[in-house]
């Protein structure tokens, strides 16, 4: 990613997606636990995903800005497991009828097209 001539747009698709999933992850406030305290999966690999996404495209964009030749692997597996996992919190919430997220399922889908969309960009980039 870092050998394209336009470093500014390198680091704009893993920015944004740091920043998006950095919110919902460690910002939101978003809780694993019930009403009554109990610990609900699906808000656990939703608060985890959105951290470890946000962790990895953070990761992505530092080394984007250093020159690093390893942007582009990362990236793709990042935006690879944030594709996978927005579509399958999305899937697990619509099925589950006792727990919601806070975050709409429409929300994760749209999550999940973009981050597919910047995944198969990186592995264009890494194809040449």
């Amino acid at each position: 990613m870092a050998t394209n001539r336009n470093a500014e747009l390198d680091v704009l698709g893993p920015a944004l997606t740091a920043a998006v999933f950095g919110y919902f992850g460690f910002i939101a406030g978003l809780a694993t636990t019930g009403n009554d305290g109990e610990m609900v999966p699906l808000y656990a690999v939703f608060v985890w995903s959105m951290r470890v996404v946000a962790l990895g495209a953070l990761a992505s964009v530092l080394l984007a800005l250093s020159g690093s030749r390893k942007t582009a692997p990362l990236y793709l597996a990042i935006m690879a497991l944030a594709a996978a996992s927005s579509l399958g919190c999305a899937a697990w919430d619509l099925a589950d009828t006792t727990y919601n997220l806070a975050c709409p399922p429409i929300l994760l889908i749209v999550f999940a097209i973009w981050n597919g969309y910047c995944a198969f960009g990186a592995a264009r980039e890494l194809r040449g």
